[in-house]
């Protein structure tokens, strides 16, 4: 069974009895939401943004690498 899961700014939700807490920097939000402007997928903007600061992105999505260095998205994302 897979537990259900919000993103929230800090808040905590209970489902079935578990608590999850997952905090989402705005900024890396924002950022997400250019990118899917830009016209990449919002999953695949979304990993990008919260990846700033590392090295690069690794990813096997041929179309998400090669919109990412069209759009010169940082960190680099790196096809495998």
């Amino acid at each position: 069974m897979t537990p259900w899961r919000r993103i929230s700014w800090g808040g905590t939700q209970t489902a079935r009895g578990i608590i999850h807490e997952t905090s989402l920097d705005q900024g890396a939000l924002m950022q997400a939401l250019q990118g899917y402007e830009a016209g990449l997928d919002f999953p695949d903007s979304l990993h990008a943004a919260l990846s700033a600061g590392e090295v690069a992105v690794i990813t096997f999505d041929k179309r998400f690498a090669s919109r990412a260095k069209h759009e010169e998205i940082a960190p680099p994302v790196e096809l495998v």
